[in-house]
């Protein structure tokens, strides 16, 4: 029988290879407690490798010649990197949508994914259409109810009244050109009211998405793990230090103020 002192040693070591195995798979980008990879935890919150490499599948499959560094395409890892930058601001609204209460059912979300199908001519096309452009159904899911949280949070934070008739009115006389009909004669206010207030409601929510965004930021707590970034944004640093090292002026090349001799005047010229 083990004595109860060999028996402390024995659950410690089992501890420690525990917190070792947990430390090794997180501190590499690996979430231990199942999912996959790690691109960015955002306040605790996972952002897997593989929903950042679905949402860049299907920007590949959209823009296939986006990647041709040849033809004066962008670096993969940068935009890979924009990407990820989004999805952490995606997060953070909701995260604070869940803060404010904010929640979207199942059944809303299946109501958007009907809307969207039916703008096809059947299922089975959609499905097609989403495959094509590298969205699994679950995924697609994913980014209608997230995009539905973020849209109730601004919602809630810039209600449809917030937009005051002098703000419409301001904004009609300042660009009546752009409300005319086919034959150029100006439309009057009542019959543009609601495409004016639409506008004005779309700008506030974007500079109120955008402060808010901010300063979730400035508080949150972000860490990026993805590889690919990783390595691109330190082959970056390392291009930029050897830039500036090699745009030093060398020892014989540092200017001095002494005037070359043969554009010095001798005595007999300054006579």
């Amino acid at each position: 029988m083990l004595s109860r002192k060999r028996v402390i040693v024995i659950v410690a070591l089992v501890l420690l290879m525990v917190v070792g195995i947990v430390l090794y798979f997180t501190l590499g980008g690996w979430n231990p407690f199942g999912g996959g990879r790690v691109a960015a935890t955002v306040n605790g919150e996972a952002i897997l490798v593989k929903t950042l490499d679905a949402r860049m599948d299907g920007l590949i499959a959209q823009n296939p010649a986006l990647f041709d560094t040849s033809q004066g395409g962008v670096e993969e890892a940068s935009v890979r990197r924009s990407i990820l930058d989004s999805m952490i601001d995606n997060l953070l609204l909701e995260q604070e949508a869940a803060r404010e209460g904010i929640s979207i059912s199942d059944q809303e979300v299946q109501e958007q994914v009907e809307q969207r199908a039916e703008t096809y001519p059947d299922r089975e096309s959609f499905e097609k259409d989403l495959a094509n452009n590298g969205y699994t159904m679950d995924f697609f899911e994913s980014q209608i109810r997230a995009g539905m949280l973020v849209d109730a949070l601004m919602q809630k934070k810039v209600p449809d009244d917030s937009v005051t008739e002098a703000e419409i009115q301001a904004y009609y006389d300042e660009n009546i050109q752009s409300f005319t009909d086919g034959e150029g004669v100006e439309r009057p206010l009542e019959e543009v009211e609601s495409s004016v207030r639409s506008i004005l409601l779309t700008r506030k929510r974007a500079t109120e998405r955008a402060g808010m965004t901010a300063s979730l930021r400035a508080k949150a707590k972000i860490e990026i793990l993805d590889p690919q970034i990783l390595n691109y944004e330190k082959a970056s640093e390392e291009t930029s230090t050897d830039e500036i090292l090699t745009d030093e002026p060398s020892a014989d090349e540092t200017p001095t103020d002494e005037v070359p001799t043969d554009e010095v005047p001798t005595t007999e010229e300054a006579q």
